[in-house]
């Protein structure tokens, strides 16, 4: 009895301190459950590992299947007279049009442009897999299926991942839109201005190159008729016209380096403004989503922590039931019942915290946290905000033992117990 007395005391130190630690007495370790027998185990490894092999051997011969019966349909498709698709597909090959239509959408996005045997994290993917991946734009696929290991993640939290991913591609470009549309307005006004000297130009070239073709019809005209002092005259004309010709062409050959340059710069600066553009929301969602996985992971470590608890309580019942020590196993375990109540009410407060970013993993944390053997998951939609202002200060009922004669006095003064209570341990906890 009295090391369970100072087990009882340790775990609460911990508590008045605010710690969230796994409340493991001495007498507690990690249980590792061993299947099979030791001379077993090595043949059990080799099922597994062959087992696993297979999966995904199957995984992928799933979609390139998928891919060969999209690829035959879209041929079939071609050739089937007009109005009977629906019909040839229910009579002919016992598919429904919209099965018939996902299998052609799995040929036209992974198989008709090689994609799926370009990337294993796609070669990888099952077929209702691919069919979610299908959302995102196709030169993102492969990134994403890489990086967010698609492949091993349930179709639920694919489906919602890919959603979240689809809303980020469209804000990143829409704000590379907006950047490189201001980057390209800045030279649109000395563009138009070029564009008009160019024309001013043109025209003038078109003007000289008329006269000079007068000018050589009279200087032809003059030399028939032998008249040398106006066909002298001409060829003076024609000297002044053609030098006019030669320097409108100069000036044009200058203003069109000078639009070039202007061209370079302003496509140099529209991809810079692209680029920045998507770095900053590309590092404004990478924070997000760490911080989204540091809630996930601080929930999860508290929801551990309360598994802990009530597998620490239901061993030191069974362990007291056995010793015949029922008094003292049972204060201990509902002791670690009350810890293991407190840090599931902590799980809950953090699993909140993750609803108001992804409901997904939040109702994926609620299942964890009902993981217990006998229990019953129903998964019920709430709103977050309205639970945390209910129950995020909600009371918890106590019992404690007092002495007669001073409950008696306490309650002829009308002395609220649970406030000189509350007001103690404050002050005792303020004093730590």
């Amino acid at each position: 009895m009295g090391r369970a007395k100072k087990s009882v005391e340790v775990e609460a130190q911990v508590i008045a301190r605010g710690n969230v630690v796994p409340m493991m007495t001495e007498t507690e370790s990690e249980e590792t459950v061993q299947y099979v027998s030791d001379e077993d185990a090595a043949r059990e490894d080799r099922l597994v590992s062959e087992i696993r092999m297979i999966t995904e051997q199957t995984k992928q011969v799933v979609l390139f299947n998928s891919i060969e019966i999209g690829r035959r349909l879209t041929e079939a498709k071609a050739m089937v007279k007009r109005g009977t698709w629906g019909t040839w597909l229910k009579e002919r090959v016992d598919y429904s049009q919209r099965t018939a239509n996902n299998f052609m959408k799995i040929y036209q996005e992974y198989g008709r442009n090689g994609l799926a045997e370009k990337s294993q994290a796609l070669a990888n993917l099952s077929y209702t897999q691919a069919l979610a991946l299908i959302d995102l734009p196709e030169d993102e696929r492969a990134r994403f299926a890489e990086e967010r290991k698609a492949g091993e993640m349930a179709l639920r939290k694919l489906q919602e991942e890919v959603r979240q991913e689809k809303e980020k591609v469209t804000a990143v470009k829409e704000l590379a839109n907006r950047n490189a549309a201001e980057a390209e307005a800045k030279f649109a006004d000395e563009l138009k201005q070029k564009d008009t000297q160019m024309a001013k130009l043109t025209a003038e070239k078109a003007k000289v190159a008329a006269q000079i073709e007068v000018l050589e019809k009279r200087a032809a005209e003059a030399e028939k008729s032998n008249q040398k002092r106006q066909k002298e005259a001409i060829g003076i004309a024609l000297e002044e016209e053609r030098k006019k010709l030669d320097a409108a062409a100069e000036k044009q050959s200058e203003l069109l380096k000078q639009i070039d340059e202007l061209n370079g710069q302003r496509d140099r600066q529209v991809a810079e403004a692209r680029r920045k553009a998507e770095e900053e929301m590309n590092a404004k969602f990478a924070k997000e989503r760490a911080e989204l996985e540091e809630k996930e992971r601080a929930a999860k470590a508290v929801a551990d922590v309360a598994r802990k608890q009530i597998d620490a309580a239901k061993r030191q019942v069974t362990e007291a039931i056995e010793n015949r020590e029922l008094t003292g196993a049972i204060a201990r375990a509902k002791f670690a019942i009350e810890s293991a109540l407190d840090a599931y009410s902590r799980a809950a407060d953090a699993v909140i915290e993750v609803g108001r970013l992804d409901k997904v993993e939040a109702s994926k944390l609620l299942d964890d946290m009902a993981e217990e053997e006998g229990a019953i998951v129903n998964m019920v939609d709430i709103d977050l905000k309205a639970f945390e202002r209910k129950y995020g200060e909600k009371s918890v009922k106590k019992t404690l033992t007092i002495p007669g004669w001073l409950n008696a006095s306490c309650e002829e003064r009308g002395i609220n117990f649970s406030k000189v209570l509350q007001e103690a341990l404050i002050a005792r906890l303020q004093a730590r």
